[in-house]
């Protein structure tokens, strides 16, 4: 039997509205869909939050078959350069094994620089709520350092302006989340 709930006009309007309470949307900003267009999170903050500002939405484009589709992803973000994407745990953990994936292709060094850098970022940021306090603002010159050097070229790779993700659809792992943060993409 399906699980779904009759969802009203006033239900997508009332979330459109909480939501951008949260959020300072303009029509500068820019999104690529990249969850199913069926789906009513890609629905309210993908498409009802974006028109309701003006701003501009991209999906994804379509390839000849499902695999095709999913290698446009990258190509699209680059072209795109979103403001913030929607994503799904899934996703997220995609993301971030292409990222590993990638700083591995760069050598050993690299990757123990990166690992570092991450091990530093964790300290620094400790439960987000009390980043940079007491002895780890010590940390701070260390991260902004690594910002500069790894998480920016990271970040390019997402098109350059993405400011964070927003996450739904299921459980968000706390490590995957301290992750993204750690490299400059908030995932909310």
């Amino acid at each position: 039997d399906p699980k779904g709930v009759v969802l009203t006009h006033r239900n997508y309007t009332a979330n459109v509205e909480q939501a951008l309470t949260l959020v300072a949307i303009d029509q500068t900003w820019r999104t690529l869909i990249i969850l199913p267009l069926d789906h009513c999170f890609a629905h309210v903050v993908g498409f009802y939050i974006m028109m309701s500002r003006g701003a501009t939405v991209a999906t994804v484009q379509v390839g000849r078959n499902p695999m095709d589709t999913l290698k446009n992803i990258p190509k699209n973000i680059k072209e795109v350069r979103p403001h913030f994407l929607l994503s799904v745990p899934a996703l997220a953990k995609n993301f971030r094994k292409n990222i590993e994936t990638s700083i591995r292709k760069k050598g050993k060094t690299t990757e123990r620089l990166f690992k570092f850098a991450l091990k530093t970022s964790y300290a620094y940021q400790a439960d987000g709520y009390t980043k940079g306090k007491g002895w780890r603002c010590l940390l701070k010159p260390l991260v902004a350092l690594f910002d500069k050097i790894l998480y920016s070229k990271v970040r390019e790779a997402f098109g350059g302006e993405l400011q964070f993700f927003i996450g739904g659809g299921a459980l968000l792992d706390s490590e995957l989340q301290r992750f993204f943060y750690a490299i400059g993409i908030p995932m909310f």
